[in-house]
């Protein structure tokens, strides 16, 4: 790992760390990315995380162990129940931690302040910060076209639309590289035809139901934390339907038109209150003619609360799916969401 990487544990101000000379990496995309993210999870346990705790952050605490990642940028507030813990553990560990938060109250003011702050941390300013913020754009940009065709088009694969998105926590730690990977992912796409997830594994419950020729796929929005089920996806897609859209992984590219620093970590949906991720998993329900909703939960979670919420408030079927950690689709998980395709394609 380069020396000069800083670890992040979630989407936060990246540009204020590159404008410092700093490369941000993603914890969460270094854990999913490993050749065995099952590995770490377990490595994460034995170091001390208690199994109570959520996979993601059991996982994140390993792999700044395993890649000697020395400074970590840790939100307290507007993230994750557990992030305070696994940041007071590492500040223990000897690595030094950054402190950064969303400020509930969402103003520009409050916002303004926490950037600050956190430049000041970096010993850089919110000026240089803001001429990262415009290089980046052009990137975001092409995150947001490859999720637009994946959707409208079908071009581009919910998996590949997932992981351009996704991949804007952070750009790869390697901006540079990211723009050649989502290039030649666009220009792959030119063709038009629909790229497929992968074959799926074959489950007890039955073989796949592909839907009768002539028939489009089942259009399915995904809400909530991502999962670190490999082969979701290509499961999904094997039995009829399709991902249109990625609730979370869509704000990490900062959709919409910010005009500085401060507005687009404002409009970033996740850290605040539920009526923000709702007003837009609603909006893009509507855009994207999605028929039903699958809500990931984490187990140990304390967003698995939310679930009720959004039963209430949103306007389509939801499949809530809990899962624990690293793993394939297993045969709970296949007749569950076998069910619910069912339901939907006679309903």
């Amino acid at each position: 790992m380069p020396r000069d990487a800083v670890g992040i544990t979630t989407t936060l101000p990246i540009e204020i760390i590159a404008a410092a000379g700093r490369r941000p990496i993603d914890l969460n995309d270094l854990l999913a990315s490993s050749p065995s993210p099952a590995r770490l999870v377990e490595l994460g346990e034995r170091l001390g995380f208690p199994q109570t705790l959520c996979a993601w952050n059991r996982g994140n605490y390993a792999v700044v162990k395993e890649y000697g990642i020395r400074t970590v940028v840790v939100v307290g507030s507007g993230d994750c129940s557990t992030s305070q813990a696994l940041g007071e553990l590492l500040e223990a560990d000897g690595i030094h931690v950054v402190w950064f938060g969303y400020p509930p109250s969402r103003s520009r003011r409050d916002m303004a302040v926490a950037l600050k702050r956190l430049a000041r941390e970096f010993g850089t300013s919110i000026e240089s910060a803001e001429r990262v913020r415009l290089r980046l754009r052009p990137l975001r940009a092409a995150a947001l076209e490859v999720d637009r065709l994946a959707w409208q088009t079908g071009s581009v694969s919910a998996k590949d639309a997932e992981w351009a998105l996704t991949s804007c926590s952070d750009f790869l730690g390697a901006p540079a590289e990211y723009r050649r990977r989502v290039s030649e992912l666009l220009r792959r796409s030119k063709g038009g035809s629909p790229q497929r997830g992968g074959p799926a594994p074959r489950h007890r419950c039955g073989p796949p139901r592909e839907r009768p020729s002539g028939h489009e796929p089942i259009r399915l929005g995904y809400i909530g934390v991502p999962s670190l089920i490999a082969d979701l996806y290509g499961f999904i897609e094997t039995n009829g339907a399709r991902v249109v859209f990625h609730e979370m992984q869509r704000q990490f590219a900062m959709p919409g038109d910010s005009r500085d620093l401060v507005d687009q970590y404002l409009a970033y949906t996740y850290p605040y209150s539920l009526d923000s991720r709702i007003a837009d998993i609603n909006e893009q329900v509507e855009l994207r003619r999605i028929q039903g909703l699958i809500h990931h939960v984490q187990s140990f979670c304390h967003r698995q609360a939310h679930d009720p919420i959004f039963r209430r408030r949103l306007s389509v079927p939801i499949l809530t799916l809990e899962t624990a950690g690293p793993g394939k689709v297993d045969g709970r998980l296949a007749t569950r969401i076998m069910a619910f395709l069912e339901m939907l394609q006679t309903a």
